[in-house]
């Protein structure tokens, strides 16, 4: 009898046990005779830490890997950014004193990171480019590497990083870099990294034939956040409409048609709103009964937007592949049916 409470309590403590939250914690050995305060920054002060013994500490948690450094509570830089996650990590540095401008600055050299598996993934890269780089077929074992990384690492701002440096060489071609653009998780990724990207391989141009489509964000009917990439792998027809716009209306029972026809084909189509106002936006839906998803986008985006597709009037649509190509811009009913029929007879 004894043996059995001793068990259940030992289950019943078990059960109530708080899970261990996913966290952080970053081990500091510092060389030199710095004695301050340390901060672990990302694009703000994630934790601070005072230097006692030559060691320092920091936890904290991230919701995906990212870059960081380490800074002093006096005007300082680094030589390098590390990969921070959720996990346990050591690093070496070392605070010197260099003089830049109008005095000195306090330079946290980073000399050792253990235990980032993203820092390790980037070290190997770094590698691999160094063995490869001036062997033959480059360009295509780079972004074959790149493709394996971005594939390998979707909950992580690490390929959009590398992503974002190689795209500022003229190493690979524009629709290699299109096509490692897509595959990317935009969500996961630093907003100033996806800016520097769509500037790189997407510079004041007009979409058309051939290139992969360019990301479209907004807020759904409820108001959810949702963009063009959440539904990469199906085949996208994305139909540019208002509610002021007739044509536009006129057409719906065409996309309804299309709609119930290939069901079951991955057909999904995406209404893209260039409504100034919400309520009219939903008030159409509304009324006529659009099930499809729609996405309404902020209004400083829909002029970018009509310059990006060239877009001169509604309504408008754009065919896209399942690799997210588009295929086909301003068709019709019939266009639309031949077009999805030869993609089903060629998958």
């Amino acid at each position: 009898m004894k043996y059995f409470i001793t068990l259940g309590l030992i289950i019943n403590l078990i059960a109530c046990k708080k899970p261990v939250e996913d966290k952080f914690n970053v081990d500091v050995k510092v060389k030199g005779d710095y004695s301050g305060y340390l901060y672990l920054i990302t694009n703000k002060k994630l934790d601070s830490s005072l230097v006692i013994n030559g060691k320092s500490q920091f936890s904290g948690r991230v919701d995906s890997p990212l870059k960081a450094g380490i800074i002093t509570d006096t005007i300082s830089g680094y030589n390098k950014e590390f990969y921070l996650e959720n996990n346990d990590l050591e690093l070496e540095i070392n605070v010197t004193k260099n003089n830049f401008g109008n005095g000195p600055v306090d330079w946290i050299i980073v000399e050792n990171v253990t235990g980032s598996k993203t820092e390790k993934i980037r070290e190997n890269f770094e590698e691999f480019k160094s063995l490869n780089a001036e062997k033959e077929n480059w360009n295509k074992k780079l972004y074959n590497e790149l493709y394996k990384l971005i594939t390998e690492n979707q909950n992580n701002r690490l390929p959009g990083d590398l992503l974002a440096e190689v795209s500022s060489t003229y190493t690979l071609k524009k629709i290699q870099l299109q096509n490692l653009y897509f595959k990317l998780d935009k969500k996961v990724q630093d907003p100033f990294t996806i800016k520097k990207l769509e500037e790189n391989i997407y510079p004041d141009k007009i979409f058309t034939v051939g290139d992969q489509l360019f990301d479209i964000k907004g807020e759904n009917y409820l108001s959810k956040e949702v963009s063009t990439q959440d539904f990469r792998g199906d085949i996208l027809l994305i139909d540019f409409w208002a509610s002021w716009c007739k044509p536009c209306i006129d057409q719906f029972p065409e996309l309804k048609t299309l709609e119930k026809r290939f069901k079951e084909d991955n057909l999904t189509i995406i209404g893209i709103s260039l409504e100034e106002e919400r309520n009219k936006w939903t008030k159409a839906i509304d009324k006529y009964n659009l099930t499809w998803t729609n996405i309404f986008i902020n209004q400083n985006m829909t002029g970018e937007i009509s310059k990006i597709y060239g877009i001169n009037a509604i309504p408008f649509n754009i065919v896209i592949n399942r690799e997210g190509q588009i295929i086909a811009k301003n068709v019709s009913e019939n266009d639309i049916s031949q077009i999805i029929d030869e993609l089903k007879e060629a998958s």
